[in-house]
Parts: C-alpha cells; structure tokens; sequence
C-alpha cells in the first residue's frame, strides 16, 4: 500500500479504496472488511493522499465498475498469484476488467492470501 500511494501522491488524485464481500456476508468478514478499509485510508493520509472507502456487496466485478463510473484515472487492482509457480494470471474478473475498462491504465498489484483473510 505504501508504494501504491507514493505514486498516488506524485499523480494528484484521490483514491476510493473499494472491498466487496459476497452478499448477506456475515458479521465477522464484515468488521474485517470494515478495519481493512479504515486502516487502508490511515495509511494513505500521511502519505498526503485523500482516501474514500466503499463497503461493497455482491459482484465485485459489478462494484468496481460502478466506482469507476464515477470517474478514475488509474485502477489499481490487488490480484492473488493462484498458480503454485507464482505466476500473474489475469483470467477470472481481473482479465474482464482489462477488457471492459479500455484505455483506462491498470496497476496490478499482487495481493497475499494473509491479506485478503
């Protein structure tokens, strides 16, 4: 996150920091989700950046593109290595958002399992 809003600073935007849980989730991933967020925007604070948070539910897929609806100039997707060689694989929702989302430019970050639990 630290090296995400360095660039974020030097770009002069603000960010929307998004997590969506599947729908009707239940307490616990929630309050995750929800310390994730704020810590998230804690971060980017002192690093000069505006930060919003969104709590989404459902299709992230279906989130992300609302939020970018709004208006983006960078989308910063955190993307698991599932492969055990540790390979990027953009299938799945990743590779959907690289074809809907066009000329918009994407920075794809690797995110660990430790940080999506």
């Amino acid at each position: 996150m630290a090296f995400t809003g360095r660039l974020l600073r030097h770009l002069g935007t603000h960010v929307t920091v998004l997590t969506v849980l599947p729908a009707a989730s239940p307490a616990a991933p929630r309050t995750q989700a929800e310390r994730f967020l704020t810590a998230s925007a804690r971060t980017l604070e002192p690093l000069g950046v505006p930060a919003a948070t969104r709590l989404g539910e459902g299709d992230p897929e279906a989130e992300i593109l609302a939020v970018l609806a709004g208006g983006a100039e960078l989308l910063v997707l955190g993307v698991p290595l599932p492969k055990a060689d540790g390979a990027l694989s953009l299938d799945g929702i990743a590779g959907r958002l690289v074809e809907r989302t066009g000329d918009l430019p994407l920075l794809v970050i690797r995110s660990f399992p430790e940080m999506t639990t």
